[in-house]
């Protein structure tokens, strides 16, 4: 790869960058979101410094093409590409409000995962595997084995 083939762009003055952080924050629906963007702008602070690719890759634990595209990314549309446009994951199948009305009856049920998943397959128009249900609902519900 070349050595900083092109210079990064002082699209706004290093003392908003902050500021760009919190205007975009409203956009970051989720913690992964906010994680990248922090990291981005401190890419962005990091490069004003003069720091090289290289230096930035290892510092914050990202790929020097994943640099590069971040840099190139703020070249051409600055402080837009503070927030990132990957998706993050599924949309979940369960509102949290449901998952929280979920947990209570568990809880108050004693519900293996088995029950758990009839439960929700009965009273809900949604289809969770066993699988699922032990990543969202973990502790709450119980093994059959430890059941009383």
């Amino acid at each position: 790869m070349p050595k900083d083939a092109e210079p990064i762009k002082m699209r706004v003055p290093p003392e908003e960058l902050n500021k760009i952080l919190d205007e975009y924050s409203n956009r970051l629906d989720t913690p992964a979101k906010a994680r990248k963007a922090e990291k981005r702008v401190t890419f962005v602070r990091m490069r004003y410094n003069g720091f090289s690719i290289e230096e930035c890759s290892k510092s914050l634990g990202i790929t020097q093409r994943t640099c590069y595209n971040f840099q190139n990314e703020w070249n051409k549309k600055g402080k837009e590409s503070i927030v990132p446009k990957t998706s993050t994951g599924a949309n979940p199948k369960l509102s949290q409000e449901k998952v929280q009305e979920i947990r209570l009856i568990i809880r108050d049920n004693s519900f293996t995962v088995k029950e758990t998943a009839e439960y929700i397959r009965n009273n809900t128009d949604t289809k969770l595997s066993e699988n699922q249900i032990r990543r969202i609902f973990g502790d709450d519900v119980r093994r059959m084995r430890n059941r009383i």
